[in-house]
């Protein structure tokens, strides 16, 4: 399972600290990685993976979900040895290319009411950079549902392109009771009550009172180059 190691543990076995999870491997052979959602997508991609999939990419389409990863003090986009990575969101709607994907080299605004994350001292080497401790904010719009998900202690790895375009991972902890709370309340409450067994039998961290609390999670993504100015008032 592609992901990070959120929590600095490599659960080989299960054990209470790691809330009983045996953490997995990726593609390129790391271990300890965190990413129980993979562990139940094979479950819940027949259920709701289509729709996820077109909500999300909707959402970002729409300007509501623009993720942007900024690089400052950057010398040399292939190899530099301190650089600083800025996690914010976007505010535009986005003019969308032919193949239903953001247009490059578009200019957007820095929403400042999101809370945005800074990493120093970060190394680019051969194009590949990894970053954390970060957070983000996922929109999510179901049916009535309408809130906005907080993604905490995460990690972001990039791979630079010639052209300055990337493709990458982002990952974190998302508490469990957050996000179907909120569904629950909704005209999604029947999707809710179906996949709510799911995420609350696979928490993997923050024991509280003999349960785990937060669920982790990775998403794979492209990007595309663009400007990000601020807007002073």
């Amino acid at each position: 399972a592609d992901g990070f190691n959120l929590d600095g543990v490599n659960s080989v076995e299960p054990h209470p600290d790691t809330c009983y999870v045996q953490d997995q491997t990726d593609s390129s052979g790391r271990s300890g990685i965190d990413n129980q959602l993979a562990r139940i997508w094979t479950d819940l991609e027949p259920l709701v993976g289509e729709a996820t999939q077109a909500l999300v990419h909707g959402a970002i389409n729409e300007g509501k979900f623009l993720l942007m990863i900024e690089l400052e003090g950057v010398d040399d986009l292939m190899n530099d040895d301190n650089i600083t990575v800025h996690v914010l969101r976007g505010r535009l709607k986005p003019n969308i290319g032919t193949k239903d994907l953001i247009a490059p080299d578009q200019t957007f605004y820095a929403d400042e009411k999101f809370p945005s994350s800074k990493v120093e001292n970060v190394q680019i080497v051969d194009g590949f950079i990894e970053a954390g401790p970060v957070s983000f904010v996922v929109p999510i719009e179901i049916l009535d549902a309408n809130f906005e998900l907080p993604v905490r202690r995460g990690k972001v790895r990039i791979q630079i392109s010639p052209d300055g375009s990337f493709t990458g991972l982002v990952g974190g902890f998302i508490t469990a009771s957050e996000f179907l709370g909120e569904l629950l309340n909704t005209g999604a409450k029947t999707e809710a009550e179906l996949v709510s067994p799911f995420f609350e039998e696979n928490t993997d961290r923050n024991r509280v009172d003999g349960y785990c609390t937060d669920f982790s999670a990775a998403f794979g993504f492209s990007a595309t180059t663009a400007f990000v100015v601020r807007q002073t008032i």
